[in-house]
């Protein structure tokens, strides 16, 4: 990684700036989830002005953090939509498999607390709910084999009737939302995100199917009036968006929001030391991604003892909180990730390479 701190030449800055927005995009999901832990525990606190501020800022960035990381996750799988064989299958199996065990693996922490008591089972029917109805916090990886699925099925429909299936399935969604959770509540108390894995899928296909005009754009100087432009219609669109919460808007500044993510990317991707850390980041976002909730969880159990000490304390702690718990659990995702895989623990974030052999042989080849 040593050539990312150094100037760099035209081809590696169009991997840089991939990296760039990958691991810029999971810091922001890492802080929303903060972000929200906090607000849970300043509820009724008499400072809930410091949850309300981040909140705030969690707000702004909405309509950019999951959108753009669709795109550029489109954009990095658009050369398997043609072809078969392993390539294609593990764009399947890596996905699905690390998103069947890591809901597991954090859903066991309620029935361990459970051992012993007769609502084990029905716990574990709720777990088991839960999986079907994607309600767990890793629907991201959940969405990905869908979104390739379906736009490998739709590779010889030209690329714009795609854009607009996209659309329309984002329009559904909102409609969907609140019918899914109430037929899911007759399963569990948790909220299912399949009206997030309908309402993304645009981003994905937009990246997937005009990647190499992605490419190119970023790639191509941009005058600064198409940044300052950006930056402003998505500051006029936020704006908007905080007084008429209606999902037009959101769509329009998610759209505006990932233009304003690619372009500003040549500002970042210059070299030096923030650029190679935040680029390290965004090449390896699976272990921050699946490792961070249990991370939240341990906040909450930690909220519960210390809480009350931490928010009487000096505001200041609590006002950068959100800031040094993300990057905190950051870095030691990517210690434990590296830790694990000295123990030989591959199979925790990869799966087995005869699994993927046999989707090859099975189902794609």
């Amino acid at each position: 990684m040593s050539e990312i701190a150094s100037p760099v030449s035209a081809s590696q800055h169009r991997v840089l700036w991939m990296d760039w927005v990958r691991g810029l995009c999971v810091v922001l999901v890492v802080l929303h989830h903060v972000t929200r832990q906090l607000s849970t525990e300043l509820s009724g606190s008499g400072i809930e002005i410091v949850a309300e501020a981040w909140e705030s800022i969690d707000f702004v960035l909405t309509p950019i953090r999951i959108p753009l990381f669709f795109v550029v996750s489109g954009v990095l799988a658009s050369s398997a939509l043609v072809g078969n064989g392993t390539k294609v299958a593990r764009r399947y199996v890596i996905p699905l498999y690390l998103y069947l065990l890591w809901s597991i693996l954090l859903a066991t922490r309620e029935v361990v607390t459970l051992f012993g008591n007769a609502d084990v089972s029905d716990t574990t029917g709720a777990i088991i709910a839960e999986l079907v109805f994607v309600c767990s916090g890793y629907w991201y990886l959940c969405a990905l084999p869908l979104y390739f699925l379906v736009c490998r099925m739709l590779v010889r429909v030209s690329g714009f009737w795609v854009i607009v299936i996209g659309l329309l399935l984002y329009v559904v969604a909102q409609f969907l939302r609140s019918p899914i959770n109430e037929f899911v509540a007759q399963f569990t108390d948790q909220s299912s995100l399949v009206a997030s894995v309908i309402q993304n899928f645009g981003f994905f296909a937009l990246g997937s199917r005009f990647s190499a005009f992605i490419k190119q754009f970023q790639r191509v100087s941009q005058p600064a009036g198409i940044k300052v432009g950006s930056l402003a219609a998505y500051a006029l669109g936020i704006l908007a968006m905080y007084f008429f919460p209606v999902w037009p808007l959101g769509l329009f500044c998610s759209l505006i929001g990932v233009c304003l993510g690619i372009v500003s990317t040549q500002c970042f991707v210059k070299g030096g030391f923030f650029t190679s850390t935040v680029c390290r980041i965004g090449a390896q976002t699976l272990p921050i991604y699946v490792l961070q909730f249990f991370f939240i969880s341990m906040l909450s159990v930690a909220w519960s003892k210390f809480g009350e000490s931490l928010a009487s304390g000096p505001q200041i702690i609590v006002w950068f909180y959100p800031a040094f718990v993300t990057l905190f659990i950051v870095g030691l995702s990517l210690a434990i990730h590296a830790f694990l895989l000295r123990l030989g623990l591959r199979v925790l974030f990869v799966p087995p390479d005869a699994l993927v052999s046999f989707v090859a042989k099975r189902f794609v080849s």
